[in-house]
This record gives C-alpha cells, structure tokens and sequence, in this order.
C-alpha cells in the first residue's frame, strides 16, 4: 500500500495500480486499497476500471463516506454525472462536514441539471 501511495504520488500511475493490485492479492479485504486503485485508474482514464474499484470499495466499507466519495468520481469521469450526484449525496450524508464532498456535490449537480435539460431519460433513481 505504502508503495502504491508513493507512486501515486509521484504521478506514476500505472505503476500505483501494479502495486495496489500487489497489495489487494495478498488483502482483498481493505477498502482503502480499492479506494487507493480506483483513484489512480481515474488519473489513467480507466473509467470502467475505476468504478468496477469503487463499487468493490463501498461493497467493503459500506458506511464509509470516501467509498461513495470515489464511486461518484468515477461516474462523473465516466460521463454520468446524475449517478455520480446520487453518490455524492450518500457520501455527504455520512460526512456531513466535508467540504470537499460539498464542493463536488455542488458542481455535480450542475452538470447533471444540463444533462437532464437535454431531454436524457435515466432509470436509476
């Protein structure tokens, strides 16, 4: 994990998910690798990936608020920002103070009201 970190931080994200997925083969069971990978997959554009990751995470840590945090980044990178504000709003509810989640809430939900100006029709909640 620690190595993963590093990389990631270094902006080498390819080889952040390596080690993180290193890491996930020997515990499976840590929420914050999934949140750690899905979060680099994202810098890598793997949007499919990266909410597969989230999806993991939240499945895992299901009163984590990061586990929403990052699933609704991954939808809003993978072009579907109404699902994205529906998990904003669930990580909100268990962070209530974050202003980070606030802020991406807020930016969400302006995007997904053009969205659902254009006359698109979604059939999850």
């Amino acid at each position: 994990k620690a190595r993963g970190n590093a990389l990631f931080a270094e902006g080498k994200y390819e080889e952040a998910v390596e080690a993180y997925t290193r890491a996930l083969e020997a515990s499976g069971q840590d929420q914050t690798l999934w949140s750690n990978r899905s979060a680099a997959r994202l810098k890598l554009g793997h949007y499919g990936f990266a909410l597969a990751d989230a999806l993991s995470c939240v499945h895992l840590a299901p009163r984590w608020a990061k586990s929403y945090f990052r699933l609704a980044s991954a939808f809003l990178a993978a072009g579907r920002p109404v699902e994205a504000a529906d998990n904003f709003r669930r990580a909100l509810a268990l962070s209530p103070t974050d202003a980070t989640i606030l802020t991406s809430l807020k930016a969400c939900e302006e995007k997904s009201e053009g969205v659902r100006g254009r006359g698109y029709v979604y059939f999850w909640g």
